[in-house]
């Protein structure tokens, strides 16, 4: 008897999952599957494939709610250190002050020569999810190439994590393994260092 198989990422595994489900009533007789089996082979099938929708559901909503958070958070500290210049001014100011406030302090130094984004990548189905912190640049620029190939690609410029490769496999039936790197980009131009390879196996 041969081993079974089961996908070992979690895009095959959706697709492997959906396969097998839908396709099992077809060869229930064959098999001498009684219609109770093969509906809770279903089932199962079905409660894996609920849980990763739900996962890419939630991924999405943290997306939109990290972008909520970082948009009030620019606004509204607009409107803060515009107050706090305003009363540096004041007559009544003094270092005391802005000390017992914590509104002194040392800048972060950044290095635009030395910067080297950090990204982390994984496969959904559709999609491959890459995850980063920008650090002091406008975004990231995201190439990609499939492992094995020289050649790096341009994919696109991401402003707040995470970045959504979308491009969908050259052979439908074919996974591919597909490395990642990202720069910085200040002010429109890349600067600093490239990121660390990162290797995602996608199936579509």
């Amino acid at each position: 008897m041969s081993k079974y198989f089961i996908p070992g990422t979690i895009s095959l595994l959706y697709l492997w999952v959906k396969q097998f489900r839908d396709t099992l009533p077809d060869f229930a007789t064959s098999l001498g599957l009684a219609p109770a089996a093969v509906t809770a082979l279903q089932a199962d099938c079905t409660a894996i494939l609920d849980i990763i929708d739900a996962a890419v559901a939630a991924t999405e909503a943290a997306k939109s709610a990290r972008q909520d958070r970082d948009d009030t958070i620019k606004l509204k500290l607009t409107s803060i250190t515009k107050g706090i210049g305003d009363f540096k001014r004041a007559g009544g100011y003094t270092d005391a002050i802005g000390q017992a406030l914590g509104v002194i302090g040392e800048a972060d130094v950044f290095d635009p020569e030395s910067y080297k984004p950090i990204i982390k990548g994984e496969a959904f189905p559709g999609y491959i999810n890459l995850t980063y912190a920008k650090h002091g640049v406008d975004g990231l620029n995201f190439y990609s190439r499939i492992k094995g190939t020289a050649k790096w690609v341009f994919i696109g410029f991401d402003l707040e994590s995470p970045f959504h490769d979308t491009l969908a496999l050259a052979d439908p039936l074919k996974a591919e393994i597909r490395e990642y790197s990202a720069i910085g980009v200040l002010n429109d131009v890349e600067i600093g260092q490239r990121s660390d390879i990162v290797v995602v196996t996608f199936g579509g």
